[in-house]
């Protein structure tokens, strides 16, 4: 059964919802306006990016100047095109400038690498000497307290590694203050380790210095370039 109405009761005022008056024309015209906006900030982005790549080999401060001119010269360029005669929301200039900024960085890091370019040396991460007195492999570490003697086995090992490929490995030994040729390493089972293999040294009745130095290059050209020594001692 249904409440009947008080007299006295008062009728409550229905809310109504208005909705705020929409411009799609201007809506549409700053989403255009972004649109563009963006379309100009990928351009310059991928402009310096190039550019900065070209100049590495001059100075990467030229690099950097190159991006922060091309993200300056964004709100210019939008106005010279007349994508945004009266100028552009703050928020998209900032993303703008942003998207320049990582998108040329981006590629610049991109096209130092291979298969675009190659700016890195190689690296030589470790090297070894090891002897065999007769009795088994040890390694090198001083005269004084792993002596070499005259025609003990010798082998020479390098531990080498580049961003791309690693060209050549070549070692020169020779005694000390006499001249050298060099000759190309072993590559081992192990990528990235060359050896010289089992070679007897011999001295006189007094100890002799050898000198060895390795040179490693990449496809390039870049060379790396270690050196040391090591002492044989006469026979006992």
């Amino acid at each position: 059964m249904a409440r009947k109405k008080r007299k006295d009761e008062v009728e409550e005022p229905k809310y109504e919802f208005v909705p705020p008056d929409f411009d799609e024309k201007a809506f549409l015209e700053k989403d255009i306006r972004g649109t563009k906006s963006l379309i100009v900030a990928t351009f310059l982005g991928v402009l310096a990016g190039v550019l900065a790549f070209a100049l590495t080999g001059i100075s990467i401060y030229l690099g950097l100047i190159v991006i922060i001119a091309c993200a300056v010269a964004l709100k210019y360029l939008i106005s010279l095109l007349k994508i945004a005669p009266d100028g552009v929301d703050w928020k998209t200039l900032v993303g703008s400038i942003a998207i320049i900024f990582l998108l040329s960085l981006g590629i610049w890091i991109v096209m130092l690498n291979p298969p675009f370019s190659d700016q890195i040396p190689p690296e030589i991460t470790a090297n070894a000497i090891y002897f065999d007195s007769g009795t088994g492999w040890a390694r090198y570490v001083s005269d004084g307290s792993t002596p070499i003697f005259s025609g003990n086995q010798v082998n020479i090992t390098v531990t080498v590694r580049d961003n791309d490929a690693v060209n050549s490995v070549t070692i020169n030994v020779h005694l000390a203050g006499q001249a050298g040729a060099f000759h190309s390493m072993n590559a081992t089972a192990v990528k990235g380790v060359f050896e010289t293999g089992s070679v007897a040294y011999t001295t006189g009745s007094s100890n002799s210095a050898y000198v060895y130095t390795i040179n490693v290059t990449d496809k390039v050209g870049h060379l790396t370039t270690i050196s040391s020594s090591f002492t044989i001692n006469p026979s006992t």
